[in-house]
């Protein structure tokens, strides 16, 4: 058996380019088949060329994450290995791969300058290109650009990189990232050529269709830089300038709301080979620096990341025709026909159908479509490059299959597929149980988290595709459990900052393309993601950094809270939305008061936490005091004491007050009793919204009422999960009844209410949370023997490894199956209650040398393990 050490990364991405950062942060995973394997020491060696930039020395630790770099300054552009030695517990030493990263390009070295075209009002699209020679063999080339507008990049008749709806969104005129491209396997010897298409982002939205809002950007312009390292050691560079000639391109519509248009008939083929005839192209136009900083792109790239092909095709018309993808995804439509020249199909994408069979686009925003004309020269084949839509449906007009007619007096449809665009996000873990109904919910949720990872989390893929941020930390934990979100969490802090006001305040959206109005720019439940997102991103990375990077933004909305309160009480916000009830989706069940200070009160929980973390003591005195205040005054107005109950008596309200330990502890037991009867009343049902529900959830895992949210997941009436299931959902809606039959309403893909995962990662299979404050970080592991589940088997990966879980009845006994990666341990919490007792004797376990302790208490039986694969036995009575 023998021990490795994988997954060499830096700032969480293996083999990164374009790390700005002037200490990027390393790790690595160790593997081991041995138990209670770990290392005892560690040393990373940084190199550049042959010279040995940093040296860590032997460090004494078992930490293997967010080590930051500590070397010489990093030099730009260029390429840097790195290994890392480690000394294992019993004396061994390990040798890792020779691991690698590029650094980017600091702001003021851009070679080339910026240039664009400013004839937006004909709305056609522009494409630009130049040639450009290499003079040898070629062993490393990069292509770096920053753009406002999104682009594609196509070098000697190739796209270049998977890499879709570049550039990030970010707030234009804060932030600009720019992309690395490796495109050394496009060049050759020789003369090669080099095309962009430029489109319209969120930077310019048209009204001319559908459009969530207007906004009219300037000239549409990027900066391109070329480095070239040949073999024999020479290195060139050149950017865009007057070299790049422009043209008006196919693309004769762009709008990320209404759709896109491409005019077969105006393609230019062969523009990005060196020997394309330019008749009629200018140069490009040159353009100041715009005054936005910019770096390298934070995010994982959307990439093309599902496939989907029509499970039914009917002919709704001569002329037309309706596809069933057979599920609910975001992202566009891949269509190849043939016809004559000058023939216009268009595709209409949407979640539902109307009566008459055609796609409905009622709730989601209409009209969007694609449009192509046929150029007329066989099989052509359009997909959109600047847009994107949620669907199920796509509507084609002007062209059927060959067996519908397609092909006599119509174009022909010779191909179909959907495409599943989202982010390049790593699993994170996966989850499945003998509860048929519960794996359909598991995936409907998984579906509609993928289907709003772009580079920002959209609350849906069509109508709004706004960055609402709420869902970025009340659905936190449940993205968490599913995808490693370092990346994708990192770029949404940036967002923050950039749109966080001079007096603090955090609007609702970000990036915040437009204002909204009406309590919907300022709402603390959404606003305190500024807060709640870095502390998680400690609790699970460990990466104390992003709160040093974010201390200072946090701080500001706190006191700008603090400054909106009326004697520790606040008043404005959006409440529980789309709660549970007659007239969604304002919140009806629960005071905007009680939300709002409830989650106040929960910053202020996390600023005393973190300020204590980071040695800042007059904050920590300060969040200490205003705390308490904030408790008390919530206790003061809220607080029914004859009822037990706070305000009505909502879920919402109790919950939320029982989950951050707000009552005092003569009331806490009948709180959670009211909590309890109102969801028994309700035949286990929830009446929280977007805000309530993952607090209703949080507060009966904490006080081990567990069984409650078992019953309240196998309903399959409204409100319900299962409601959905049942009626056909293939992502979650956006709405607890969102796809009534015959009465359909709102966006068929939100993930906002998934917070379900929370209870099938954290209670089912027993995830709960990482300690990183001790020598060897430990997991907590307790996991819930659900009574209607026959078994559950999960994995989760944290920095370490694989975590795996699975537990089974077999013959009246519970069989418990555990793996723990090397350099973690465990606290298994195993509940001593009316169902469940131990059947081995503690001396026997005791003896297990991977086994490091055990304690006994009137509830539970607690075990400390090390590293290793673990099978128990529990009787079951």
């Amino acid at each position: 058996m023998s021990d490795l050490i994988l997954n060499g990364t830096v700032e969480y991405k293996e083999s990164p380019s374009g790390v700005d950062k002037e200490s990027p942060l390393f790790g690595w995973q160790l593997s081991s088949e041995r138990k209670g394997a770990g290392q005892r020491a560690y040393r990373i060696m940084v190199y550049r060329e042959e010279e040995l930039v940093w040296d860590s020395k032997r460090a004494e630790s078992a930490r293997s994450f967010s080590i930051p770099y500590a070397g010489v300054p990093l030099e730009e552009q260029s390429v840097y290995t790195w290994q890392v030695q480690l000394w294992m517990e019993e004396g061994s030493k390990l040798v890792s791969p020779v691991y690698s990263f590029e650094t980017g390009i600091k702001e003021g070295s851009w070679v080339g300058s910026w240039i664009g075209y400013s004839r937006r009002a004909d709305g056609v699209m522009p494409v630009f290109r130049r040639y450009f020679t290499v003079a040898g063999a070629v062993k490393r080339a990069r292509l770096y650009i920053c753009s406002k507008n999104p682009y594609e990049i196509w070098i000697n008749g190739k796209r270049a990189g998977e890499e879709y709806l570049e550039p990030a969104w970010t707030s234009y005129e804060k932030t600009l990232f720019y992309t690395v491209y490796d495109i050394t396997g496009y060049l050759k010897a020789g003369e090669n050529g080099l095309g962009i298409f430029l489109g319209n982002g969120m930077e310019h939205i048209e009204g001319r269709r559908y459009a969530k809002f207007t906004v009219t950007g300037g000239a549409q312009q990027f900066i391109v830089q070329v480095n070239m390292e040949y073999e024999n050691g020479i290195i060139e560079k050149w950017g865009s300038d007057k070299n790049f000639h422009m043209s008006p391109g196919p693309v004769t519509y762009s709008c990320v709301y209404g759709g896109e248009d491409y005019d077969g008939r105006k393609a230019l083929p062969g523009f990005s080979e060196a020997h394309y005839t330019e008749e009629g192209w200018e140069e490009a136009a040159v353009y100041e620096k715009p005054a936005a900083r910019i770096i390298s792109r934070i995010n994982p790239p959307v990439r093309i990341k599902e496939r989907y092909h029509p499970v039914r095709v009917v002919k709704i018309s001569d002329t037309s025709c309706v596809c069933d993808f057979g599920t609910n995804f975001s992202g566009w439509v891949k269509l190849e026909v043939r016809g004559e020249r000058g023939c216009t199909v268009r595709v209409v994408p949407g979640e539902l159908l109307r009566q008459n069979g055609e796609v409905s686009q009622e709730f989601t925003g209409e009209p969007h479509y694609y449009q192509y004309i046929l150029r007329g020269n066989g099989t052509e084949t359009f997909v959109p490059k600047f847009t994107f839509y949620g669907l199920r449906y796509a509507q084609i007009e002007g062209a059927l299959p060959e067996e519908f007619g397609g092909g006599h007096g119509t174009a022909c449809i010779t191909g179909i597929e959907g495409q599943m665009l989202y982010t390049d996000m790593q699993a994170a873990g996966n989850f499945e149980c003998s509860v048929p109904l519960w794996n359909s919910i598991h995936q409907i949720i998984l579906q509609a988290m993928k289907s709003n990872a772009k580079s920002v989390l959209t609350d849906c893929p069509h109508r709004e595709k706004l960055g609402w941020l709420e869902e970025t930390h009340l659905m936190g934990p449940s993205l968490m459990y599913n995808f490693h979100m370092h990346g994708l969490y990192e770029k949404l802090l940036s967002d923050i900052r950039d749109s966080q006001c001079e007096n603090g305040m955090v609007p609702s959206i970000a990036p915040e393309f437009t204002e909204f109005r009406d309590g919907f720019r300022d709402s603390p439940e959404w606003g305190s993601a500024a807060i709640v997102v870095p502390w998680y991103i400690y609790k699970k990375y460990g990466d104390i950094h992003i709160l040093r990077e974010s201390y200072s933004s946090m701080v500001k909305y706190a006191e700008y809270l603090n400054s909106r309160s009326e004697y520790n009480i606040l008043h404005h916000g959006l409440g529980d939305w789309c709660d549970f009830g007659i007239n969604p989706p304002f919140s009806q069940n629960t005071p905007i008061s009680v939300t709002a200070t409830a989650v106040y009160y929960y910053d202020l929980l996390i600023m005393e936490k973190v300020s204590r973390l980071l040695g800042k003591n007059k904050d920590l005195e300060r969040y200490t005091k205003r705390r308490g205040k904030v408790k008390a005054a919530f206790n003061r107005e809220f607080l029914d004491k004859q009822g037990q109950r706070y305000v009505n008596g909502s879920q919402t309200a109790n919950a939320m007050a029982l989950y951050l330990e707000i009552p005092e502890p003569d009331y806490s037991e009948g709180v959670l009793d009211c909590l309890i009867k109102d969801i028994r009343i309700r035949n286990n049902h929830t009446t929280g919204g977007d805000v309530g529900f993952p607090f209703i959830l949080r507060a009966l895992a904490k006080h081990r009422m567990d069984g409650i949210v078992s019953d309240m997941a196998v309903r399959t009436d409204n409100p319900s999960y299962g409601f959905q299931v049942v009626n056909g959902a293939t992502s979650l809606c956006e709405e607890w009844d969102g796809n009534m039959p015959g009465k359909c309403k709102n966006s068929q893909n939100h993930f906002m209410m998934g917070s379900i995962e929370e209870w099938f990662y954290g209670s089912l299979a027993g995830f709960k949370k990482m300690d990183f404050d001790t020598a060897v970080p430990v997991l907590h592991l307790e996991p819930f023997f659900d009574r209607k589940a026959e078994w559950v088997n999960a994995w989760h990966e944290v920095l370490q490894g694989r975590v795996r879980v699975r537990w089974e009845r077999r013959e009246g006994n519970i069989e418990l199956k555990l793996s723990i990666p090397a350099n973690l341990r465990v606290k298994l919490v195993l509940r001593q209650t009316e169902n469940t007792q131990l059947t081995e004797s503690h001396a026997p376990l005791a003896e297990n040398h991977s086994i490091l302790s055990w304690r006994e208490n009137e509830q539970d039986v607690i075990l400390y393990l090390d590293s290793g694969s673990y099978d128990f036995e529990i009787q079951e009575s």
